[in-house]
C-alpha cells in the first residue's frame, strides 16, 4: 500500500512523457516573411514566401553538408551557429512557382552578435510569414474569406 502512490506517479509520468513524444509539438514552418531592404537576407535574395528547406555553414558548402530545415527553429539554430562562428550561411530555398530549390548565400558574418547594432548597420532581417493552418467550413474565418492551409494570414 505504501508503494502504490509512488508507483502510480511513476506510471503517470511515463504515460505523459510518452504522449508528448508521440504527439509532438507544433512548430512554425520555415517560411519567411519579407526581409527589410538592405538587410543581410534581402541582399542574399530571400523573398517573402520562400521556404527554407536546408541550411549549411560556410561559403563553399558541399552537397553533403546541408542539413534539412523542418521548422523555423532549425533555421534559427543554423543562423546562430553561423553568427557565432562568423561564417556565411547557405540557405536552400524553395520559391513558389519555381520547380527546383535554389541556394542563396547570406553574409551573416557581417553582423557582430556580441555587440548592439549601431545605427545604419546591417541587420539579419529574418521575419516569420504567418500561414493559415486550417479553416473550418462554417467558421468565422471562412465567412471572412480566408482560404485553407498554406495561405498567408496577411496580405
Amino acid at each position: 500500500v505504501v508503494a502504490a502512490g509512488p508507483f502510480a506517479n511513476l506510471v503517470l509520468a511515463i504515460a505523459l512523457y510518452s504522449f508528448v513524444q508521440w504527439y509532438g509539438i507544433d512548430q512554425p514552418l520555415p517560411i519567411v516573411g519579407a526581409p527589410p531592404a538592405g538587410s543581410v537576407l534581402a541582399d542574399a535574395g530571400l523573398q517573402r514566401g520562400d521556404r527554407v528547406v536546408a541550411t549549411a555553414r560556410g561559403g563553399d558548402a558541399g552537397e553533403g553538408e546541408f542539413r534539412a530545415a523542418h521548422s523555423m527553429d532549425d533555421v534559427m539554430r543554423a543562423i546562430e551557429e553561423a553568427l557565432v562562428e562568423r561564417e556565411p550561411l547557405q540557405l536552400r530555398v524553395a520559391r513558389a512557382g519555381s520547380s527546383a530549390p535554389r541556394t542563396l548565400t547570406a553574409a551573416v558574418e557581417a553582423i557582430d552578435p556580441f555587440t548592439a547594432p549601431a545605427p545604419g548597420s546591417k541587420t539579419l532581417g529574418l521575419t516569420l510569414d504567418a500561414q493559415v493552418g486550417g479553416v473550418l467550413p462554417d467558421g468565422a474565418a471562412a465567412r471572412a474569406g480566408l482560404r485553407g492551409f498554406g495561405t498567408p494570414a496577411t496580405s
